[in-house]
């Protein structure tokens, strides 16, 4: 007995055994039907129920079309079989999808067969499937939102220990990059919702995209705050943490009328070590650096890029200069240290 003729003759223990050989044949077109219905199909058609919990639970694709683009939810709902069409849903089946005959959903599949063919089960199947008879208003938006809270906890992560680094590497780099993208798209999407929330048609599912779109964004601006809330505490430990070592380049300087070339050159003379918990900071000397940094003879600098298009600075000028505006360039003073954004315009 073959997979067709089991579910023909609603053996389920024929079919177990077919499945326990090849879990596969779950998902296997019929052999004798040209049109490449699955076994799921065939059951919902038939309202096998029992055969297609046993395919389901053998891993049967839920949404796989038949000959007129009809789903296994179809089926279930056209011949009012409440008990699949629950298990169906409960797996995620999805009910926008049409056929290419009728060009109707699910639901719509199951109020035509009550308008012609009234059955047992359909008054269930419609109420199972219609979001107007089965879920309120609060629920539906939460039921969004939860998976929009798990997204933009998924992304918050990366941004968040953004907030614990000077420089982010290559692969944070990329992942706050896209968390940035993902932003940007959650603004845009609960924008173009906002339109439809008047529209009484469209007011449900505009409700689904703005909560889940305000949740990303609220959660991801918890994150993006924590991030530069924690920035600016490292900020403000790094330009303490390296006083010694500028008195160190200052005493070097009235020694012998100059800074170092690198920093190396300190130790041991006129510095046990260089301090630790700084980031990977360079000496910058030479005749361009009066040019290029306002004046100074010398100053220390610091990669604070966080994105892969990014070029900000922690830098220290001896002379305490600073730039204070000029093109995208945003100064937070840390003590006698500055953190320089450079922000394109």
């Amino acid at each position: 007995m073959d997979v067709k003729a089991a579910i023909e003759a609603a053996d389920v223990d024929a079919l177990r055994k077919l499945l326990a050989i090849d879990p596969w044949l779950a998902n296997t077109p019929l052999s004798t039907d040209d049109t490449g219905t699955t076994p799921l199909n065939a059951a919902a058609r038939l309202s096998a129920t029992e055969i297609a919990l046993l395919l389901l639970d053998a891993g049967a694709r839920i949404d796989d079309r038949g000959a007129f683009g009809e789903t296994p939810l179809h089926w279930a709902a056209s011949t009012g079989n409440v008990t699949l069409v629950r298990r169906l849903l409960d797996l995620g089946a999805r009910t926008d999808l049409k056929d290419t005959r009728s060009k109707a959903t699910p639901l719509g599949w199951a109020r035509h067969a009550l308008a012609n063919t009234p059955r047992e089960g359909l008054d269930d199947v419609i109420a199972a499937l219609d979001p107007q008879t089965t879920e309120s208003t609060l629920s539906y938006i939460l039921r969004h939102a939860k998976w929009a809270a798990l997204a933009s906890v998924i992304a918050a992560v990366p941004v968040a220990l953004a907030g614990y680094t000077f420089k982010a590497d290559d692969a944070l780099a990329v992942i706050t990059m896209l968390a940035g993208l993902a932003f940007m798209a959650a603004l845009a999407a609960a924008a173009l919702s906002i339109p439809f929330l008047f529209l009484a048609k469209a007011r449900r599912r505009a409700l689904g995209v703005f909560s889940s779109a305000g949740t990303f964004i609220v959660i991801l601006m918890v994150a993006i705050t924590f991030s530069a809330e924690r920035r600016e505490d490292g900020f403000a430990l790094a330009a303490e943490r390296a006083e010694p070592l500028i008195s160190a380049i200052e005493v070097h300087v009235r020694d012998t009328g100059g800074p170092p070339s690198t920093l190396q050159e300190l130790v041991p003379r006129y510095l046990p070590a260089i301090p630790d918990g700084l980031p990977a900071l360079e000496i910058v000397t030479g005749d361009t650096v009066q040019v290029m940094f306002d004046g100074n003879d010398w100053i220390l600098k610091a990669s604070a890029a966080t994105g892969l298009v990014n070029f900000d600075q922690f830098l220290y000028y001896p002379n305490q200069q600073y730039p204070t505006t000029g093109y995208g360039v945003r100064v937070e003073r840390f003590g006698r240290w500055a953190y320089i954004q450079y922000r394109p315009e």
